[in-house]
């Protein structure tokens, strides 16, 4: 009876110890559980507020005739007296973004190292210039021009939409190879030469003395609202040229 009365006095006593380190255990990792979840949250909450902050600033730049564009950004270009640069977007984007003005263009590009150059939500540029002759674009983005400009030549390779309103220039160059649509409207001139290439509709309307459409595309060239007094038409591509 004694030798009994030991072995259950000391399994109740192991049960009780059993117990009491569960129930410890249990307490102690409820608070850690807590400042776990607490850290995370407060990490995405911080990753989330660095992604949508943005900041603009105004950056002085000599003047310039032409534009070169080789980044990921939407830029709008308007006609005013004065020039006026301003770019807004995450400090990240502004950081790597360059914008020198050399032998009178306009270069707009990127490091290479860029890693939110998918983003182009991120990063605006807003140009006002009292000229523009040229515009060459490669990347991604869309382009808006508000003229009238003395715009000779437009060479657009990226992915964007493109929309240009006002040309006086008396000879006018299109070349698009898009993919994203292109709107090129109120033209004045005496020669026009549009071609285009890439999978993008484009649509040119104004006035043309002679002109010449030119689609390698599969998107379709729409320039029934041109008029032209000497038309010439070249077709090679799967698209429609639709014609005044």
């Amino acid at each position: 009876m004694k030798t009994s009365n030991k072995i259950l006095l000391i399994s109740a006593i192991a049960l009780i110890v059993v117990l009491s380190f569960l129930s410890f255990s249990k307490q102690s990792q409820k608070p850690n559980q807590k400042n776990k979840e607490g850290i995370v949250s407060e990490i995405r909450i911080s990753l989330k507020n660095t992604q949508k902050a943005t900041q603009t600033k105004t950056i002085e730049l000599p003047p310039y005739a032409d534009i070169d564009v080789n980044a990921t950004a939407n830029i709008s270009i308007a006609k005013q007296a004065n020039y006026q640069t301003k770019v807004s977007g995450t400090k990240y984007d502004l950081k790597h973004l360059n914008m020198k003005v050399n032998d009178d263009v306009l270069i707009i590009s990127q490091d290479t190292n860029n890693k939110s150059k998918g983003r182009v939500q991120n990063l605006h540029i807003t140009l006002q210039t009292p000229k523009l002759k040229t515009l060459t674009q490669q990347g991604v983005g869309n382009i808006d021009i508000q003229g009238p400009f003395e715009l000779s030549t437009v060479d657009t390779k990226s992915t964007g939409n493109v929309r240009i309103k006002g040309i006086t220039s008396p000879n006018f160059q299109l070349k698009s190879a898009n993919t994203g649509n292109t709107d090129i409207s109120d033209i004045k001139s005496n020669n026009c030469d549009i071609t285009i290439h890439g999978v993008g509709n484009v649509t040119v309307s104004g006035n043309c003395t002679s002109a010449r459409l030119t689609s390698h595309s599969l998107g379709n060239l729409d320039a029934s609202g041109l008029k032209s007094q000497n038309l010439e038409i070249q077709k090679h591509g799967m698209g429609n040229i639709i014609r005044p």
